[in-house]
Parts: C-alpha cells; sequence; structure tokens
C-alpha cells in the first residue's frame, strides 16, 4: 500500500513539474502576433468609421479620433465634434480611445506653445486634464511639419505631458513622420529625434507612407523596399515594444505631377469601373495602380487594397514590432479584415 501511495505521488509530482515547464516555457515555445491594431479617426466619412468599429471592433486595441488642435494662436482647441456613436462603439466593443491633438501640419502654431515653457505646462496640463474629465484611455501627439530648431523643446513638452499623464496611467503615443536616415532635406523629419521620444512615450506610431504624395510626382503611397527602410531607421532608435506601424489605406488620382486628389479603396475601384481601366499589380511596389484619360488628361491612381496592406504587415522588420495603426478608418478594403483577424492579440 506504501508503494501505490509512493507511485502516486510520483506521478502527481512529475505532472506538477511538467505542467510548470510549460506554462514557464509557453512564451518562448509560441510565437505571438502582432499586439496593437489601431487606427485613426477623421472627419470624413463618420458613417463608415463606425461601421467598421461595430463590426470589427474585436481587433482593434484603440482608435485615435482627430478631434482636438494647436489653433492660430497656440491654443488648445477643436477640430470636429465627434459623432457620439463613435464613443459608444467603442466602449461597446472595448475599444482603447485615444483621440489626437494636432498642430494641422503648421510648424508656427506649434513653435509657439513649444518655444515658451509657460505655454509648453499650461498645454500639457490642459490635455491631461481633458483626458481626465473625458475618461480617455490617453492621447496621440501629431505635431507634423515642426521646425528643427524646436527639436529639443517638443522632446521637453512630451517629456511634461507624460508626467501628468502618469497619474491617469492614461497612454501616450506620438505619431511622428518617416524617416530613412538621419540626413534629410526636409525640415520636418529633423526635428523629430526618434531616440529621444522612444524614450518617454508609450507608443512611437511612424507614418509609413506618403512616400509619394498629392504635391509630387506620382507612385506607390508607400512601396514595400521604402518601407522596409523606414523600419530598419526605427527599430534602431526606438524599442520594438514600443515602435507602432503607419499603414496607409488611401491612394491619390494623379492628373499630373503635384496635381492629385486622395481617393480610397472604393472610389478607386469604382472609377476603374467606371472608365473601364484595368487594375494592375506594380510587384516592386507591391501596389495597385490603373491609368485612365479624361477630358483630355492622362491620370494614374495608385491607392491600397488587402493584398498591398498585406505586404506591408509581412515586409521584412515589421513581426518583430508592437503593431500597426492604419489611417484611417472607414476606408479600408473590406477584404484586410479576414488578414487582420488571423494577427490579433489584444492583449495591452
Amino acid at each position: 500500500m506504501k508503494r501505490y501511495h509512493a507511485y502516486i505521488f510520483g506521478f502527481a509530482l512529475a505532472l506538477f513539474v511538467v505542467v510548470a515547464l510549460v506554462f514557464l516555457l509557453s512564451p518562448f515555445l509560441t510565437k505571438k502576433p502582432p499586439r496593437i491594431m489601431s487606427a485613426w479617426i477623421n472627419e470624413p466619412g463618420q458613417e463608415g468609421t463606425i461601421n467598421s468599429i461595430e463590426q470589427h471592433g474585436e481587433q482593434l486595441l484603440s482608435v485615435s479620433p482627430m478631434w482636438y488642435k494647436i489653433d492660430e494662436n497656440g491654443d488648445f482647441g477643436e477640430i470636429w465634434k465627434g459623432d457620439p456613436q463613435i464613443v459608444g462603439a467603442a466602449k461597446q466593443k472595448n475599444v482603447l480611445l485615444m483621440p489626437s491633438v494636432a498642430n494641422q501640419f503648421d510648424p508656427k502654431r506649434a513653435s509657439l506653445v513649444l518655444r515658451s515653457p509657460q505655454r509648453r505646462l499650461a498645454l500639457a496640463t490642459q490635455i491631461a486634464n481633458l483626458v481626465k474629465a473625458e475618461h480617455f484611455d490617453g492621447v496621440d501627439l501629431d505635431f507634423e511639419n515642426l521646425y528643427p530648431e524646436d527639436r529639443r523643446d517638443y522632446i521637453s513638452f512630451v517629456s511634461e505631458l507624460k508626467k501628468r499623464l502618469s497619474s491617469t496611467d492614461a497612454l501616450l503615443s506620438v505619431t511622428v513622420q518617416p524617416k530613412t536616415a538621419d540626413s534629410q532635406e526636409w525640415a520636418g523629419v529633423r526635428a523629430l529625434d526618434y531616440r529621444a521620444l522612444g524614450k518617454i512615450a508609450d507608443q512611437i506610431r511612424i507614418m509609413a507612407y506618403d512616400q509619394h504624395h498629392s504635391s509630387g510626382p506620382p507612385g506607390a503611397i508607400a512601396s514595400i523596399d521604402w518601407v522596409e527602410r523606414v523600419i530598419k531607421y526605427a527599430a534602431r532608435r526606438v524599442p520594438k515594444k514600443k515602435l507602432i506601424l503607419g499603414v496607409p489605406l488611401y491612394g491619390y488620382d494623379w492628373s499630373e505631377p503635384g496635381q492629385a486628389s486622395a481617393v480610397d479603396y472604393e472610389s478607386a475601384h469604382k472609377k476603374a469601373e467606371e472608365v473601364g481601366a484595368t487594375i494592375m499589380w506594380d510587384k516592386q511596389a507591391a501596389s495597385p495602380y490603373f491609368t485612365y484619360s479624361e477630358n483630355g488628361k492622362d491620370h494614374i491612381v495608385w491607392f491600397e487594397n488587402a493584398r498591398s496592406i498585406s505586404a506591408k504587415l509581412n515586409v521584412k522588420g515589421s513581426s518583430k514590432l508592437a503593431g500597426y495603426s492604419f489611417f484611417r478608418l472607414g476606408i479600408e478594403d473590406p477584404d484586410i479584415w479576414p488578414v487582420l483577424e488571423k494577427r490579433t492579440d489584444r492583449s495591452p
């Protein structure tokens, strides 16, 4: 009988050890998918945004409605009043709400605040108080085209804001324009110190899009090799656990270099059908495009679909990042959601 009990005890002990080892080693035995799926929300097309949250909110960790701004006087204000259904839909799906505060691409507005210690402190306090009063889960800073001279002051402002948000446990994300090298002709990216900002913020969202933009020559919005270079540069300066890859959902219709109008997946497809154009695939850029003529002008349209977005999610280095943020929710190719479903892990 004693020997029988000894066998039982030994078996139980061995089972306990095996279970404990599996639990301890499981993080190393399984490769988790990117954890964060987020998206920006803009004023146009709010109905599409609400539909996307209602139908696919389980795949999103957070959304960032672009509600707030720094105005021409350097004061904190509202860009637009969001549809309350956005807030309701987000809460129903347990999606974190992290509104954006933008300078609306105007470096002068930002400079009015950043170069004044008093105004920096006042703005940081205003934002932190707003987050607390509205029970937001965090905030996203979208300061673009800054003067290079404001580089250090921007770091100081981000640090001051983070300090004030810490008491509420709110998240701070900082959206940055893309770089592929330290030396850049574009003044706006020279103002961004990825390394310093990455030490302060909870998330760094890098806008890996507008490689070709409306005021320049036509081309892919974010070609695959360029996205890889953007990731490579950022990942050497920002901890990968904080780095979020910004992914475009839009496109442009160029009538000539420097003359383009924005399109989304639906409008691009509709235009191709109207003019009888064949949608082609550029293998090197990993992006769809088509051409057509109208009113004596030759057009070329580059846009994004599920295939091109999937290619970006699979680009070298992207799997090691914290996740992705899409611009903008509500205009996406519906076929992208099954692709994202395989990558969804909403643990913070």
